[in-house]
């Protein structure tokens, strides 16, 4: 897993800089240099309300907007898990506790935000409580 060039988050885009030398950049950083398209102040927001960083916030709202389907509280935490593996695959576990992102709750947390700044559409059922579970997302991902 590659770094941000511009901090020590991971990296999520590469692009060319100079026409030659590639660049290697976080959510917030690609977003700034028009690569990703995603409504950054909103996700600031939201990161300061809601005491997670803008990377982390920036791969939910990613991981939710990716899924096929979502229909409860089981299909935004397996989007999340699917989004983890297939973004930074073994190094998963490790790019979500950084991000804070540790058990269900935290998705939910951040979830319910994107929600409530109308980022993404509800899902009918899915309170916070609804997302407390026994295990952690370390839990989920060290599993094959």
């Amino acid at each position: 897993m590659r770094s941000c060039d511009s901090c020590s988050d991971p990296a999520v885009k590469v692009a060319l800089s100079g026409g030659t030398r590639q660049v290697h950049l976080c959510y917030r950083h690609a977003v700034e240099e028009a690569l990703l398209d995603a409504p950054l102040d909103e996700i600031r927001t939201i990161s300061e309300n809601a005491g997670y960083p803008v990377n982390g916030i920036m791969f939910m709202f990613e991981a939710v907007a990716r899924a096929e389907r979502i229909a409860g509280v089981s299909d935004i935490s397996w989007a999340v898990i699917r989004s983890a593996r297939e973004r930074f695959d073994t190094s998963s576990r490790y790019v979500l506790r950084n991000w804070g992102i540790i058990t269900r709750v935290d998705i939910g947390k951040i979830f319910l935000a994107l929600v409530e700044a109308g980022l993404v559409a509800a899902v009918p059922g899915a309170g916070l409580n609804d997302f407390d579970t026994q295990f952690t997302l370390g839990d989920v991902l060290d599993a094959p």
